[in-house]
């Protein structure tokens, strides 16, 4: 069986360096998915500690969402990911109910 070492990709990445606040910033040369996980659920200081440590209050009182757009767009994310360019065609007539109607 052959292992595959992920420690090895995951260490390929060299950190990046980005300016704000006229300040330089070190980050991972990877996005960690904590950092969106911390993102997503409104814990904007933990989700900057993933990225800066311990200068995380710092970093997190700089986070706007033009910020965080560009912050995605360092790492090639799309922050808004394209909507879905198929639908259903529509056939003129009204929709019909999914379940009966009842009454309690």
């Amino acid at each position: 069986m052959t292992i595959r070492d992920l420690d090895a990709i995951s260490g390929e990445l060299e950190p990046r360096l980005i300016k704000l606040g006229g300040r330089e910033w070190e980050i991972p040369g990877e996005l960690p998915f904590v950092f969106l996980e911390h993102f997503s659920a409104g814990r904007i200081t933990a989700a900057a500690r993933v990225l800066v440590g311990d200068d995380a209050d710092d970093f997190a009182a700089l986070l706007t969402r033009p910020v965080f757009d560009a912050l995605l767009g360092v790492y090639g994310a799309d922050p808004e990911p394209p909507a879905s360019s198929t639908s259903s065609k529509s056939t003129g007539k009204p929709s019909r109910p999914t379940s009966r109607r009842t009454t309690g």
